[in-house]
Order: structure tokens, then sequence, then C-alpha cells
């Protein structure tokens, strides 16, 4: 392989608290934050990801995943999104009406050929083209688990997103698939990564799903590194349930280069 740029990845970025003194609108990395209708992680992991968002979304029934992540209304009004956006065919009424007073936009997009999520990420480039193309990384919360066909979806996201950068010659956007337990990534085959991991929220484990088909794959940082010799795809071998190499380290680095897109996930513990 004859990659040299490097991708860094580094999610616990913004799982930490932003550094003191630090504007999130003049943040280098913009962050756009979209809850979708999962279970969303502790409030004190969401607070951290609020505060590194410059645009907060819900898609549709992710409202009532944010509704019911808080008892009182003062802890609500702490959190209310810019926009909640899709079908509106899971968010509550109830629910609805309660952010809609509070000045909330809700706007349902009736399109068929669009997931909730999608119609989300319209949004946010609606927003990125109306301020001069600056462009934002995305956290999906809520984007695994539940229904293994929307989960698939979700990873499905991530491939036309790329390919749509691709078709339009723009940088590849970084996106975040999260849950409570997993955090998943596209690699592309142009460059190189580096993954940096916090086993504060990350690990032990890990692994390289080859989805698109056959990927040859390279890496250092894992307990089981893959080389050459070893060709993934679904009619050979996948990387699942790998673990980071051995070691006290706190922040673990593990290093890819392939030449398919292949999904990083590792393990989190956002429930508490």
């Amino acid at each position: 392989m004859t990659t040299s740029t490097v991708t860094s990845w580094n999610i616990s970025t913004y799982l930490l608290p932003p550094n003191p003194g630090t504007e999130t609108d003049d943040a280098p990395a913009k962050v756009a934050l979209i809850m979708l209708n999962q279970p969303l992680c502790a409030p004190r992991h969401l607070q951290n990801l609020w505060s590194h968002a410059s645009i907060r979304l819900c898609a549709d029934g992710g409202a009532n995943r944010l509704y019911d992540l808080f008892t009182t209304d003062q802890e609500r009004l702490k959190f209310l999104p810019d926009v909640i956006r899709g079908d509106l065919d899971s968010v509550r009424p109830e629910v609805k009406d309660w952010y809609a007073s509070q000045g909330v936009p809700v706007v349902k997009v009736a399109c068929e050929y669009s997931t909730d999520f999608g119609k989300c990420v319209a949004h946010i480039e609606e927003v990125e083209e109306a301020n001069g193309g600056v462009r934002h990384e995305i956290v999906a919360l809520g984007a695994l688990g539940g229904r293994l066909d929307q989960t698939l979806s979700s990873v499905f996201m991530l491939y036309q997103l790329q390919k749509k950068d691709t078709e339009q010659g723009k940088e590849r956007r970084k996106v975040y698939l999260m849950s409570n337990e997993s955090i998943a990534v596209l690699l592309n085959p142009e460059n190189k990564h580096q993954i940096t991991c916090d086993m504060s929220f990350e690990g032990p484990t890990c692994g390289l799903i080859p989805v698109s088909g056959t990927a040859l794959v390279e890496s250092s940082g894992l307990k089981w590194n893959l080389d050459h010799s070893m060709p993934m795809s679904f009619h050979s071998m996948i990387s699942t349930s790998n673990w980071f190499a051995d070691g006290d380290e706190k922040i673990k680095v593990v290093e890819l280069a392939t030449d398919a897109p292949i999904v990083w996930t590792v393990e989190v513990t956002l429930a508490k």
C-alpha cells in the first residue's frame, strides 16, 4: 500500500470537557451532534458532546430519547436542540409540543427515500452551505444498536457520505456512529489511519469489518494484528473481538492501512 496521508481519529476529544476558555464556534473541528431514536448516553457524557457541538439535531424519535433522559423541565431546558427533523412518525405529540413551545423548530420532511438520519445530514449540509461551506464532523448518537436493519442503514450512510465527498471532490467528512456500547467509523483506502483510544471510555474489545468486499489490511497496536497474508471478507475472515495490544497505557494508538473501505468499531461504556 502506498498511502501516505494520515487521518487521525479520536472520539475521546468529544467525550471529555472542552478546554477552558475554548469557544466551540471557534474550534478548528466543527461538530454536529445528531440524536437518533435509540438510548442516549448518560447525561454527563451528553453534556460533553453537547458542549463541543455547534449544531445539535434530534432525528424524529430522537427527541423522545432526549426528553426522557431528564426528569425535570429545568434540566431539559439546558439541552434544547437546534431542530427536530424527520418524517415525524415516532416523536410523541407531547414531546413535539413541548420542544415547539420552547422555540425549537419541528420540521417534517416526508421523503420516503431518505432515513431520518439522512434528513438530519441534509440539514447539516444546508447549514454549511449557508455559512460558506465550513464542514462539520458528525457524531450520531443512537446510530448503532436496536434493530439490525437500522444499524446497517447507519453503516450504509457512512458509505454514501464517503461516496458523495469523493464525487464532489471534497475532503472526507469524519462521521462517528455511537451507541452506549460501541463506536464505528469508516476508514477509506486513500489514507493511513491513526486511531487514538482513551481507555477511560474505550476498549478493550475492537474489530475491523470489511463490509464492502475483500480488504487487505495492515495494522499495529492490536493484540492480533493483520497483514497482507490475511485478506478479510465475509467469504474468508473478519476481525471481530480483537483487543488492543497488551500494556497499561491509558491511551492506546492503533495504526491501520487498507486497500478497501473497512469499518472500525470499538467497545465503549457510556450508559453510566
